[in-house]
């Protein structure tokens, strides 16, 4: 190679540190094991699962901390890393067996943690005459408890290793050797630094890249190739975490500021409602005390008016007083005048005659009058009930033999429909008692899904209440139990036989003892029976039944506590209870039913049939009561159209009762007219004509007495007239009386009502009295009506009030309660009632003024600062792994150049940025994020479009691991292609990327090309230190068994001529690749149960003769 930067030293067991020897001691399925390259190449082979890989993690356990050890990558997937760590390891486990508890797979171990487990690994550097031991001490306790060794010198297990007890003891024995010099770490870092310093290696990446070496398995992808073996992994998983704290912080923040959001939502209209409810209980207060003024107020303005009106009637009364003296003194002297013309009349004989006749003829008039009322009377009441009207004396004796007949006819009838209407009350008052309880019944139904009786659940219900028991603790026998679908023909029968049986009450033990005490103790109006239930041990009996068994027609319901009591109690009572279709087998049984309830047990037979035996309201049994509700639907109506038949029953009887009574009384009427006599006017009618014919006769034959006659009329005339007038003016003074009387009572109680209120109070509203007012022109006629309309006005407004308070406290009930539902913790000494209005007011003041803006500030705060922060030191962390990538594959370059890929180029590794989509993405989420405007105020809408774009990062963060692993695996930033360039003048000839197609070879080629550039950089292989304190292992696990044997050979010759030692771990069939590079050869064979692993020392001749005998 031209320009070698690299020291190659012809002698390769001088450079460098190199594995002499590896012991280890309880390691995985090795008691013990050792190899000893001795500084050279050397191979471990040796059939798949004998234990390879287990000594190449040995290795990785010195030399690489536990986060980054690729443990058991011999099979090429992940399924060996998870199934190995070091606590398998040291315990030893080998194989698997099946949980007895839970059925899932349990390691087995081949050591307990009372064992330890040793790694031991010896290097040697000629050139400096340098000796190394690297130890570990590993023992399982609640954890993995580690010792860790660093020995400038050599070491070995049997000799420094054995024999102790403990750490302590351990780290005693080494620290009293006085040679080597013996340093002892409890840290891996601390050990790690140390043997780095020793080995001469600066950086940790060394050893991460002598991992990735150690994992290499095949050749694939270029991109994948570098990105997995040739750059770190950088774990993120801290600082996504730490994004993820600041995200949560800043959730609860938004969470509690919504919270503060929700409830000033909430809290705002209730308290709105509480000052629309102040404000219109204050007004109707106002109206009320209005109101309460409004009696006086017009008691003060009908007083006025009253005291008025008395004045205008006492004026009157006192001009009407002086007509009236007027009236008295005319009436005095025609009254003389007419007494002494009738003096002068009397003293005429033929006018004492007349006078006389008119006397008769008058008595006669009222007599007649008298009887002729009379008469029509009782015409009147004989046509009303059908009898003659009286002409003559013997029809009156007739009517009144038939109207005594035609009353005892009557009086009999009345007393039969009265008995009659007795009996259909009666009648009524059972069946409306029916339709109660029917009614009753249905609606209980209605609520449940039972069949027991109202009467029997409300005496359960009261029991329970009392005691505090859940009803379904305390079921009915027939809440458990139904006849089978399909068996309807027997449900009627088998309902009668288990009516009882259904109606008892199942008690468990736990509640026996204060049932029992609270149905000895309470009169619970009816009949209640209970079973006591013993479950304790109880299994359910089996028995051989008849097929036509009582028992194989019930259901019992499912998934209840007492189907085992009540199968082995149904199977005691009724399993030997035969269902007989035919009346033989019926008289055969010992215990039997048939479908019409016929029942018969031993010699005894029943028969019940005092129900239909499909009356479905007699039923008890079942959980599904649909067909009893509908049955008891059409009872309810059957009962009704009788109710209705016998109202109408009734109604008619009154009816003919009230006629019957009516006749009776008429009846009654008609015998009280006991004498004809009392109703006969012709007589006296006839006797009266005849008077005034005597008096006319006379009356024509006296001139004087005529004119006499004539003035008394006149006389009598115009006292008739001043007796009129003198009767109006009395009437109009008693109307005067009364109208002043009337008045001054009236004043006086408005006097009374006016002092209801003070007359300050009076004055305050008068003017909101006047407003409400429609005329204010008040008068006696029209004050009663303004004042009802006033006193209507002020109360409707007093019930539009009391609406609207209803209504705002209903609302306010409302809120409160979703409120205290909503936020329980707050509100636990608080009331949802009106009296808590100042405590929820205090709350919304509190949220308002503390609360929220605290809230939106520290939202804000964690939104523009701290999460903001977290979003740019994640941002800035990947950028510099990207820009630790970059500078790496520089670093990769730089030693590139010096490295021959032909004799007359060289490789050099380019990157450019990846174009996929979700890293675009992804890379603009955090550039907008970390570019939001912190010195500029934004809206809450700004905030909150933020945060959900936050939220919808850190959500996909956590949900999403594929796009996390590959969205921030900075790897995957950047694409990687290889351009080969001429040395002479450095211009590209070829070049490579996986979408190229090159073929496999020239993929492995480039790959180890640049695998072996990565390393010289890392272990530092400088040029012109023959005495090179470099680290020159490399273990290669299985990766040239996957390559051609060109390029085998071609990585073989790169790194002897970089001088690296080899530890090369390849199957058995492969050694023929490599045989030509190593100097000793180690062979690994498991025992057939696989927990024996051992190692030996073989030659490639015997190593080709195994393979050979293999094949």
């Amino acid at each position: 190679m031209a320009n070698q930067m690299f020291e190659f030293e012809k002698d390769n067991s001088k450079a460098g540190y190199r594995l002499h020897r590896l012991e280890v001691l309880n390691w995985g399925t090795f008691k013990q094991g050792t190899i000893a390259p001795c500084g050279k190449t050397s191979l471990l082979t040796g059939a798949n699962g004998s234990g390879k890989s287990t000594l190449v993690d040995a290795l990785l356990t010195l030399l690489v901390p536990n986060k980054k050890r690729n443990y058991n990558l011999a099979s090429g997937s992940e399924k060996g890393k998870r199934d190995r760590d070091e606590k398998t390891y040291v315990l030893g486990a080998y194989s698997t067996i099946k949980s007895e508890d839970d059925h899932k797979s349990k390691p087995k171990y081949l050591r307990t943690k009372d064992d330890y487990s040793v790694l031991l690994a010896y290097f040697y550097n000629k050139g400096c005459e340098q000796h190394v031991t690297l130890a570990q001490v590993l023992c399982v306790k609640e954890k993995v408890e580690k010792l860790f060794v660093v020995a400038a010198g050599a070491l070995s297990i049997a000799k420094h290793f054995n024999n102790f007890e403990n750490f302590p003891e351990l780290k005693k024995q080494l620290a009293s050797l006085l040679q080597p010099k013996i340093e002892i770490f409890d840290t891996f870092v601390d050990y790690s630094k140390h043997f780095r310093k020793t080995f001469g290696v600066e950086s940790e990446k060394a050893f991460d890249l002598f991992n990735q070496t150690v994992s290499i398995k095949e050749i694939g992808e270029l991109n994948d190739f570098v990105r997995g073996h040739m750059l770190n992994k950088i774990n993120l998983e801290e600082e996504i975490q730490g994004l993820t704290n600041y995200y949560k912080n800043l959730t609860s923040s938004h969470e509690e500021m919504q919270k503060a959001k929700k409830q000033v939502e909430i809290l705002r209209p209730l308290i709105a409602d509480s000052d629309n409810h102040e404000n219109v209980k204050r007004n109707q207060d106002e109206v009320k005390e209005v109101l309460r003024v409004v009696p006086a107020y017009f008691a003060q303005r009908k007083r006025g008016l009253l005291q008025t009106v008395i004045a205008e009637k006492q004026q009157e009364h006192t001009q009407v007083n002086h007509d009236l003296l007027e009236i008295n003194g005319a009436l005095k002297r025609l009254r003389q005048q007419e007494l002494n013309l009738k003096l002068d009349i009397e003293n005429d004989d033929k006018g004492r005659r007349i006078k006389d006749l008119e006397q008769e003829i008058k008595t006669l008039e009222e007599r007649i009058d008298n009887y002729r009322i009379a008469a029509k009377k009782y015409t009147k009441i004989a046509e009303g009930i059908g009898f003659p009207a009286c002409s003559d004396r013997d029809t009156f004796n007739g009517s009144a033999i038939q109207a005594g007949e035609r009353q005892k006819t009557v009086t009999e009838k009345i007393k039969k429909l009265i008995s009659q209407r007795d009996e259909e009350t009666i009648k009524k008052k059972q069946l409306e008692k029916k339709y109660t309880d029917l009614d009753e019944e249905l609606q209980s139904l209605k609520q449940r899904r039972n069949q027991i009786p109202r009467v029997n659940l409300q005496i359960r219900k009261e029991i329970l209440t009392a005691l505090g028991i859940a009803e379904a603790e305390i079921p009915f026998v027939g809440e458990l139990l139904k006849v089978k679908d399909g068996e309807g023909e027997w449900e009627g029968a088998i309902e009668k036989l288990l009516h009882n049986f259904g109606l008892r009450i199942l008690v468990t033990e736990r509640h026996y003892h204060k049932f029992t005490q609270y149905v000895d103790r309470t009169n619970l109006r009816g009949r209640v029976v209970y079973e006591k239930l013993c479950t304790k041990n109880l299994h359910q009996e089996t028995r051989n039944l008849d097929k036509n068994s009582l028992f194989n027609k019930l259901d019992i319901k499912p998934d209840n506590e007492y189907i085992t009591w009540l199968t082995n109690d149904l199977l005691n009572t009724f399993g030997s209870c035969i269902c007989c279709e035919d009346l033989d087998r019926f008289e055969r049984e010992n215990y039997a039913i048939r479908k019409n309830g016929l029942m018969k047990k031993g010699n005894r037979h029943e028969k019940d049939d005092r129900h239909r035996i499909n009356d479905k309201s007699q039923y008890i049994l079942g959980w599904d009561n649909s067909e009893k509700i509908k049955d008891c639907e059409a009872k309810l109506q059957e009962c009704q159209a009788e109710i209705d038949i016998v109202k109408k029953a009734i109604k008619e009887i009154e009816t003919a009762q009230e006629k019957c009574e009516d006749q009776k009384k008429l009846l009654e009427k008609l015998l009280e007219f006991n004498n004809f006599s009392a109703i006969d006017w012709k007589p006296d009618a006839s006797k009266k004509q005849k008077l005034v014919e005597q008096k006319q006769e006379l009356e024509e034959s006296c001139d004087r007495l005529n004119d006499l006659k004539r003035t008394l009329a006149a006389v009598s005339a115009d006292i008739q007239k001043k007796d009129a007038d003198k009767t109006g003016a009395d009437k109009k003074i008693a109307n005067l009386d009364r109208d002043i009387d009337a008045y001054q009572q009236q004043r006086d109680e408005c006097d009374r009502r006016s002092k209801s209120c003070t007359s300050e109070k009076i004055q305050i509203y008068t003017p909101k009295i006047e407003e409400s007012l429609k005329n204010p022109n008040l008068t006696l006629l029209t004050i009663h009506p303004s004042e009802a309309e006033v006193n209507e006005s002020y109360q409707s407004q007093i019930n539009d009030a009391n609406s609207k308070l209803t209504s705002l406290e209903r609302s306010i009930d409302k809120q409160m309660d979703s409120y205290k539902r909503e936020y329980p913790e707050e509100t636990t000494n608080v009331d949802a009632s009106l009296e808590s209005i100042p405590e929820f007011k205090k709350m919304l003041q509190r949220i308002e003024i503390e609360g929220l803006p605290a809230q939106e500030q520290k939202f804000k705060e964690l939104l523009d600062r701290k999460i903001s922060d977290a979003i740019s030191n994640f941002k800035e962390a990947l950028e510099d792994w990207e820009s630790e990538i970059k500078q790496n594959i520089y670093e990769i370059n730089q030693s590139l150049k010096v490295i021959e890929y032909t004799d007359s180029t060289y490789i050099q590794v380019q990157s450019e940025i990846n174009r996929d989509t979700q890293i675009k993405e992804f890379k603009n989420q955090l550039k907008v994020l970390c570019y939001r405007d912190v010195g500029v105020e934004q809206t809450s809408e700004a905030d909150e479009a933020s945060f959900e774009k936050i939220k919808d990062l850190i959500d996909r963060l956590k949900s999403d691991e594929r796009w996390t692993a590959r969205v921030t695996d900075v790897r995957n930033w950047l694409n990687f292609s290889v351009s080969v360039k001429n040395k002479d003048d450095h211009t590209q000839k070829e070049y490579y990327s996986d979408s190229s197609g090159k073929s496999g070879g020239q993929k492995a080629k480039l790959a180890y090309t640049i695998l072996a550039s990565a390393i010289a950089h890392q272990f530092g292989l400088v040029q012109d230190q023959t005495k090179s304190e470099s680290f020159r292992l490399v273990v290669i696990d299985e990766a040239f068994s996957k390559l051609d044997e060109e390029n085998a050979k071609y990585a073989m010759e790169l790194f002897k001529q970089l001088n690296l030692q080899l530890l090369v771990v390849t199957p058995k069939d492969k050694i023929y690749v490599v045989e030509d590079y190593v100097g000793s050869a180690y062979y690994v064979e498991n025992s057939r149960e696989e927990n024996d692993s051992k190692v030996y020392n073989i030659s490639l001749e015997k190593l080709r003769l195994k393979q050979m005998a293999s094949n």
